[in-house]
């Protein structure tokens, strides 16, 4: 007799659905308030593609931007796929390790199939646009077949990559090379969050997360001088060691919430979680206005930059107020700043009242025990 087939992520992905829907159904007017913001954000961008598409004098300028370096733009989407493809394969394994499958006796077969789908679900997007931009620009199908082979090689190099690293890794104990081994002044004196977040960010100050830039050398057109090539190199490594710096701040409010949320911490413990990633917001505004300023856009160089800090301050605030359930954190930053759009649409001074009123009511929910 055959034994059924039973697939236990399959099982544990449709109760997760099951109490998701309870969940949707427990709050329907937030449900519903929801499911409309997505709604308009899908209209937003169907309007978006539909008005792009009719634009072919837009189309013809990007072929020939793209056709004067096809492989450099090749190289750099590719590269981003593989990368994107390691990161969600050692999400996965890190899940799959600390979950509720990792005790039972799950076939091998039945996680290597598992791990084959994440991988697939993170390449189709970057296939979805693919067939996009072929369809747009009207590539001959030479150029398809390059993207198609580009869209798969990419993919199987994040795989093979992301397993080269889980074999190293059970060798030997890698050892942390990044500048959060140096003793600072942040590391003495009494426990606070924002030292906890300085000794975080400074990890991305490290090898691993500085090479995340080294992609910037890929779409610099050739014939650019030395000056202009080590200027667009110096701000990829700068935006790799922004952008990882600020998720590890993000992330420390979420590991102090698990550590620490039992205990009675004083409102002004969480508002110090807040110092770390505004001084990097605001000194990546900074450096946005002045490079805008230096470029000729001087009057839209401020307005830029209070706008960058101003979305900061509203993602610090939500992931602060959501630090309990992480998960609601990029939903609740999206519909704040969709909102925000739409009253800048409708009525721009509205905008400005209401990103204080929605601040004030994350911080304070941030800060109620």
């Amino acid at each position: 007799m055959k034994h059924p087939h039973f697939n236990p992520y399959f099982a544990l992905r449709r109760f997760a659905w099951r109490n998701r829907i309870a969940r949707w159904r427990h709050a329907p007017g937030e449900t519903l308030f929801h499911a409309a913001i997505w709604s308009a954000l899908l209209m937003l961008a169907g309007f978006a593609l539909h008005a792009l598409s009719a634009r072919r004098d837009l189309a013809d300028a990007l072929f020939a931007l793209m056709q004067s370096a096809p492989w450099a733009w090749l190289l750099a989407w590719g590269g981003l796929i593989a990368m994107q493809v390691r990161l969600s394969s050692q999400d996965w394994q890190q899940r799959d390790a600390r979950g509720w499958l990792a005790t039972l006796p799950v076939a091998a077969r039945m996680r290597a199939r598992e791990h084959l789908r994440r991988l697939l679900c993170t390449a189709t997007p970057h296939g979805i646009a693919a067939i996009w931009l072929a369809v747009y620009l009207r590539l001959p199908w030479e150029a398809r077949g390059w993207l198609a082979v580009m869209l798969a090689m990419a993919t199987a190099t994040g795989a093979l990559w992301s397993r080269r690293q889980r074999k190293q890794a059970t060798r030997q104990r890698p050892k942390s090379r990044a500048f959060a081994d140096v003793p600072l002044p942040s590391q003495a004196g009494r426990g606070c969050l924002w030292r906890w977040q300085v000794r975080a960010s400074l990890v991305g100050f490290g090898p691993r997360a500085l090479r995340q830039g080294l992609w910037m050398l890929l779409l610099i057109p050739v014939g650019t001088s030395a000056f202009a090539a080590a200027m667009a190199l110096a701000a990829g490594l700068a935006l790799a060691a922004s952008i990882a710096a600020w998720r590890h701040c993000l992330d420390v409010l979420v590991q102090a919430e698990r550590w620490l949320g039992p205990q009675p911490s004083p409102p002004r413990f969480w508002l110090y979680g807040m110092v770390v990633p505004m001084t990097l917001a605001s000194t990546g505004a900074a450096a946005t206005g002045l490079t805008l300023a230096a470029l000729g856009a001087a009057r839209m160089a401020p307005w830029l930059a209070l706008a960058l800090v101003a979305l900061a301050l509203l993602q610090v605030a939500c992931a602060l107020a959501w630090r309990r359930t992480p998960s609601r954190t990029v939903l609740s930053t999206t519909l704040h700043v969709t909102l925000l759009g739409a009253a800048w649409q409708a009525f721009p001074p509205l905008a400005a009242v209401l990103w204080v009123l929605m601040c004030l009511r994350l911080l304070k929910r941030g800060v109620t025990p």
